[in-house]
């Protein structure tokens, strides 16, 4: 190919890489396979040349170059792409093995659209008298599940959040000081109470911007000198 063309050798490889397949089929040196699972999502192969009528036709038979498997591909895709022809260019099938799907289109990538959790570690007794509650707890991002790798994420814990009473989100605190990892532990002491029953919502969320499942627990502030020995 010759320093020349580097851009388009370094690309092409760059694909492999990250897990995308060939997409050519040249008889005598390599060829592409149609459908299997490639890359973290493992997405099917589905611009392979090897499915194409090269002799013009209108099948996909023995008369073709790269007859012994042309056979396997049941119809010819032929999409530009730096995985097929070095072009400068990249096709739906070779973006989706690299990890370019967005199957929600919400614009997150769906290998970075991951979802964390929340937990609770320690909690407030079921009838407190004191007018603040402490809680601790850990939160986790979850990666998104590959087929064919082993899961991983890039993402991390950028916040856990509490509500009281369906109020407003207010911040946590980061165990370690710094939001930064996947795994991160919290604890926060609520504002001053008023008697009466309260709830407490607590959530996660990860760089994506992503939010856990709601964590709730219920206490009710009593006067002192009524307190239960109710320890959860």
């Amino acid at each position: 190919w010759g320093i020349s063309r580097m851009d388009s050798v370094l690309a092409h490889e760059t694909g492999h890489l990250f897990g995308a397949g060939d997409e050519y089929c040249q008889p005598g040196y390599a060829c592409c396979s149609c459908g299997g699972s490639y890359g973290y999502l493992g997405v099917p192969n589905s611009n392979c040349e090897a499915g194409c009528d090269h002799n013009g036709n209108g099948i996909c038979d023995g008369n073709d170059s790269g007859s012994t498997t042309c056979s396997g591909c049941s119809t010819c895709v032929s999409v530009n792409c730096i995985m097929r022809n070095n072009a400068a260019v990249i096709d739906t099938p070779s973006r989706h093995q690299v990890g370019g799907r967005d199957l929600d289109s919400d614009m997150i990538p769906d290998p970075a659209d991951t979802t964390p959790t929340v937990s609770i570690l320690t909690r407030p007794a079921e009838a407190i008298v004191f007018n603040s509650a402490r809680y601790t707890g850990s939160s986790q991002d979850v990666a998104y599940d590959s087929p064919t790798r082993s899961d991983v994420t890039i993402n991390f814990i950028s916040a856990v959040q509490y509500r009281i009473d369906a109020g407003s989100w207010v911040p946590a605190l980061p165990a370690d000081g710094t939001w930064d990892e996947t795994a991160e532990d919290y604890l926060f002491a609520t504002a001053p109470l008023a008697l009466g029953p309260h709830t407490v919502d607590i959530r996660s969320v990860n760089r994506a911007g992503n939010s856990s499942a709601l964590q709730t627990d219920t206490f009710v502030v009593i006067p002192a000198g009524f307190l239960p020995l109710v320890i959860r």
